[in-house]
């Protein structure tokens, strides 16, 4: 009985740390209630320091564009709830010259999790701002 629950145990722990690693962390969602109005010049602020390329289609979605070091990634921002999540729908190597041009993925993610990372700042100072403007008040 105890090597039947041993190996369930472990079985459930190794199926728990895959789907953990199906969740990248770029994914997570920056929520941005109350504090930032429009998204759209935060986006473009981020965008513009971080050397990504933004757009924006007839629906009003977002969409990041980089095209650095032989790679071209495209992302699209989800915005729903007053949050923001990082999709990646293309990461490619189309000028590659190399034997091996296979995208590295740990790379893109991290330039997507640093992208992340620079969006949540910005909504952290839009927040400080408006906690001193009211303390001014």
């Amino acid at each position: 009985m105890k090597k039947i629950i041993a190996s369930l145990i472990i079985g459930l722990s190794s199926m728990a740390v895959f789907d953990a690693q199906a969740i990248h962390s770029y994914q997570d969602p920056v929520p941005f209630k109350g504090y930032v109005k429009d998204i759209g010049p935060l986006l473009e602020k981020v965008m513009k320091r971080n050397h990504w390329q933004l757009s924006k289609d007839d629906s009003g979605s977002y969409f990041a564009d980089l095209d650095y070091k032989d790679y071209q990634v495209q992302a699209k921002f989800l915005v729903q709830d007053e949050t923001l999540a990082i999709e990646l729908i293309s990461a490619q190597r189309p000028n590659c010259t190399k034997r091996s041009c296979k995208v590295d993925d740990d790379t893109v993610d991290d330039w997507l999790v640093r992208l992340r990372k620079q969006i949540a700042l910005d909504v952290t100072k839009a927040v400080r701002d408006d906690a001193l403007r009211k303390s001014f008040m």
